[in-house]
């Protein structure tokens, strides 16, 4: 994940390259949602709670609970790095299952950002001549 250079090397040699997420599929999306719409810029105290928005579950929380990493700070510019690079990659493989958290898989998979994905314990991949074949979980 933190090496943004790998989705280039990989590209330049034909390798597959495929980033690993140890949170779930619900921190996924709820990042994802605070980093497309960011509501915590329009509340008026870093206290004040808010809903996430497009997150399933109508999740409140404040700024105070969000690590906002600051988009000038250099670690900013660096996970920025890291983001575009995870949408280039050829999947991410989540440490996460559909039984558990089955409306965060779903919204994971409607969101644009993501080329492919998959679930450590609902998908297995594997190489099969030029492409990939994709071994489906029952829970499509």
């Amino acid at each position: 994940m933190f090496f943004p250079w790998a989705t280039e090397a990989a590209d330049k040699f034909h390798v597959p390259r495929l980033v690993f997420h140890g949170k779930g599929y619900f921190a996924l999306c709820s990042e994802y949602c605070i980093r497309v719409h960011k509501p915590h810029k329009r509340v008026g105290s870093s206290c004040e709670p808010f809903v996430i928005p497009d997150l399933p579950g109508n999740i409140v929380i404040t700024q105070e609970q969000i690590a906002d990493r600051g988009e000038e700070s250099e670690m900013g510019k660096f996970m920025t790095e890291v983001t575009e690079s995870e949408v280039k990659s050829s999947g991410v493989i989540v440490n996460s299952f559909y039984d558990l958290e089955p409306d965060y898989v779903d919204f994971y998979k409607s969101s644009e950002e993501n080329v492919a994905y998959w679930s450590a314990l609902c998908y297995k991949q594997r190489i099969q001549g030029e492409g990939w074949e994709r071994k489906e979980s029952k829970h499509r």
